[in-house]
């Protein structure tokens, strides 16, 4: 009925906003890594004035 129609739909709607959160996350997390391996690569004093300009 349409009841079931309405939680099914409500489901399908929880399970894409979980997708997308988790595809978030995943990119977040990338970037992180991919920032971190920059600053990894750069001299210490390279990175100094980067870290304090904010």
């Amino acid at each position: 009925g349409k009841t079931e129609e309405d939680a099914l739909v409500a489901y399908l709607q929880g399970l894409g906003v979980g997708v997308r959160k988790a595809q978030q996350a995943k990119k977040a997390e990338e970037a992180r890594k991919a920032e971190e391996a920059r600053k990894a690569a750069q001299p210490a004093a390279a990175a100094q004035p980067a870290a304090t300009g904010g």
